[in-house]
């Protein structure tokens, strides 16, 4: 509030004062002032004119009966107006907690905090000098991780306040489990109790599983389910008619439908991720915090979020090559969605329609692929993709998603705000429980019947034996693509396919070296399925011979992303930030795309630990200075000769080609097949109720 309006608040509630004042005074004295009839204005009792308009006084018939009050009378009205002068007073001195803001953060660290420090650097970029902490709080609740490499200490839960000079800490717990309801409902309580304010914002910080929930407590291995997060919502003081302005998952896959649904009774306003959530040891996205204004209300506190994390991933990437995408759900708006959902997948004959919408679920992209696979896709896309199955109109549905999500920012095209969970390629125990989290929620029962009448059907035992080892082989050039053709009933009971190139190792006949992984299969209409790899495998100038070597590369056709597996080395840089003991080597994806000449190029790296949770952590390739790529060979046939279904044994020697960072990506070229006679295709089928069929190893480069 600026210092005028502060004046002209003051001036009103001492203009009412005194107004009590005159009529207290009149009232005691047993009389009652004339008001002039066109002002309003009061009059003395013997004055002939208004002394504020200039009106002629009409003066009161003296036969009429003046107001006299006998004593009680005056004590009792002197008494009241006491009483209503007191509680004015009381309103006008009561703490002005009017466009105050506390952001609550409850952070767990974990292995991105332990093992690269991105917690510290998230929090060092909080500026108190740029914050008006007079009208905002930022308290911290922190724990449930290993090693902290900053202010924090890992042997308790501690609660930190935001000062001028930095975090102090302002209590001391010990280590109760994040996990559970009772510790967060607890601090929003806290929060609630000792920062008052007329917003409330909450930013839930660590790794994110969907479905699964968020916030895995690295000393218990326990984490909050939807169930626990609506537990803790409702034994805190936030509800229907005091919600969180925001709530913000600094996590991984959050932006769901089914977290919408958990937090729309007590917030404003979610911010989620459909996809994995990326960060790094030397960017930050906290740093918006610094930018928030007094009057920014919970969408834009999201805006102003997912703008910072833009600009983060902007700075991680030379070629916006990584799927990134970050939402702002208006919470009030996912009834209507909930609605129209439940008419709409009620239209659908899912019986009648199964190998249509299997065909469809296998083709939509999956957020957090890698394992383990929460089968999440885009609430539109599905949508859209269904439409033509539905017999009700799609459109007041699509709509609703996107009145729902009022802000949207992603590099692909097909990400829309809000995913949805959708059984298909998860492990099997991990669908039975998410199936299970299903039954408690009871945002659409229909949808819930929907996927768990899909899932019975795709797991129904089959008669049909989708069997490709005899399939027709066709070849033309196989340096560049070879074809399995499929027969009408395949062709019926197809879902999707994958292919991988070998080539084999001659000193160990049964032991295969893996050059490529794909899914740049086409299928024609007459059953022809086509894997293609024309310049689709990536070689490595291996400087001790001179000669040109494949490295391992998995391409995955949706976003055209080749990824390698390599070990990156740091031998020689000294770091001066005490805080940071980063690894002086680790094993990463690393991220290979076009350069403006449509050359490879290594242009960034994600960092693979030994945590079971999807990282999300972006390495910077410049830390580094020697890198590996490690090859592999595999175990592909028994001692039969055909082909191992599930696992395959590897070699306990790992190959590679090294040599230095800055000379990656100078080094590498695109290639098609050589030829020759040790390389080998394989198909791997998947059919429409979820079995999984091999080729025989096929041959190819001749």
């Amino acid at each position: 509030m600026t210092s005028d309006c502060k004046s002209l608040v003051f001036l009103k509630q001492k203009k009412k004062w005194d107004i009590i004042y005159d009529i207290i005074k009149q009232n005691s004295e047993g009389s009652v002032n004339m008001l002039c009839q066109k002002c309003g204005q009061t009059i003395d009792n013997n004055a002939l004119f208004c002394k504020k308009c200039g009106t002629p006084v009409q003066k009161i018939n003296s036969n009429k009966k003046q107001i006299n009050l006998n004593k009680n009378q005056k004590i009792i009205i002197v008494s009241l107006l006491s009483i209503i002068t007191i509680m004015l007073g009381m309103i006008l001195f009561l703490p002005d907690n009017n466009g105050k803001n506390t952001i609550m953060i409850y952070i767990v660290g974990s292995n991105l905090e332990s093992d690269y420090g991105i917690v510290t650097k998230d929090l060092e970029a909080i500026d108190p000098q740029k914050i008006d902490l007079n009208k905002t709080n930022v308290l911290l609740y922190t724990g449930g991780t290993k090693k902290w490499h900053n202010f924090i200490s890992s042997d308790d839960n501690g609660i930190y306040i935001l000062e001028k000079d930095g975090f102090k800490k302002i209590e001391s717990q010990k280590q109760y489990n994040l996990g559970n309801s009772e510790t967060l409902s607890n601090f929003l309580k806290f929060g609630y109790d000792n920062y008052k304010a007329s917003k409330y914002n909450l930013i839930l910080y660590d790794h994110g599983g969907a479905i699964d929930g968020a916030i895995y407590d690295d000393i218990s291995n326990d984490n909050l389910s939807l169930s626990d997060m609506n537990k803790a919502l409702k034994d805190s003081p936030f509800n229907k008619n005091n919600k969180l302005d925001a709530v913000l998952f600094r996590t991984c896959l959050n932006g769901t439908i089914e977290l919408a649904n958990i937090f729309s009774p007590y917030a404003n306003y979610l911010i989620g991720s459909e996809e994995i959530s990326y960060g790094s040891s030397y960017t930050s996205v906290l740093n918006f915090i610094n930018e928030l204004k007094r009057q920014d209300n919970g969408r834009t506190f999201g805006i102003k979020f997912v703008d910072a994390y833009e600009k983060q991933m902007k700075d991680l990437m030379i070629f916006n090559d990584i799927i990134y995408t970050y939402s702002v759900i208006d919470l009030s708006k996912i009834d209507k969605v909930n609605k129209l959902l439940d008419e709409y997948i009620s239209s659908i004959n899912l019986t009648e329609n199964y190998s249509k919408i299997s065909k469809l679920r296998a083709n939509l992209y999956q957020y957090g692929s890698e394992e383990p696979s929460y089968d999440m896709i885009d609430l539109y896309e599905f949508i859209m993709g269904t439409k033509e199955y539905a017999s009700v109109d799609s459109k007041k549905l699509i709509d609703a998603i996107n009145e729902c999500v009022v802000y949207n920012n992603s590099n692909d095209a097909s990400s829309h705000g809000l995913s949805i969970y959708f059984p298909y390629s998860g492990r099997k125990g991990a669908q039975y429980k998410y199936l299970n989290i299903y039954e408690e929620l009871d945002y659409s029962k229909e949808y819930r019947n929907f996927i768990n009448k899909y899932n019975t059907i795709k797991s129904s035992p089959s008669s049909y034996n989708f069997n490709i080892e005899n399939n027709e082989i066709k070849k033309e050039d196989t340096t560049k693509r070879v074809s399995l053709q499929l027969d009408k009933e395949q062709l019926e009971n197809y879902s999707y396919a994958t292919f991988m190139l070998f080539q084999q190792d001659k000193e160990h006949p049964k032991y295969y070296q893996k050059l490529l992984t794909s899914d740049n299969i086409t299928l024609s209409s007459d059953g022809l399925l086509t894997a293609n790899y024309e310049k689709s495998l990536v070689k490595l100038l291996d400087t001790d011979d001179g000669k040109y070597h494949y490295i391992r590369t998995t391409y995955k056709k949706a976003n055209n992303e080749r990824t390698a597996i390599a070990m990156l080395y740091d031998y020689d840089r000294q770091y001066s930030d005490p805080y940071f003991t980063i690894l002086s080597d680790v094993l990463a994806d690393v991220y290979i795309t076009n350069d403006k000449n449509n050359k490879p190029f290594v242009s960034s790296a994600k960092l693979i630990s030994n945590n079971e949770r999807i990282d999300g952590i972006l390495l910077k390739l410049d830390d580094f200075d020697k890198y590996e790529l490690w090859q592999g060979r595999f175990k592909v046939l028994d001692d039969d000769g055909n082909v191992i279904a599930g696992e395959w044994e590897t070699t306990p020697v790992k190959y590679g080609f090294g040599g230095e960072m800055k000379e990656l990506s100078k080094s590498l070229i695109y290639s098609d097949l050589d030829k020759g006679d040790d390389y080998y295709a394989l198909f791997i089928i998947n059919d429409i109720h979820d079995n999984i069929s091999y080729s025989k190893l096929i041959k190819v480069g001749e």
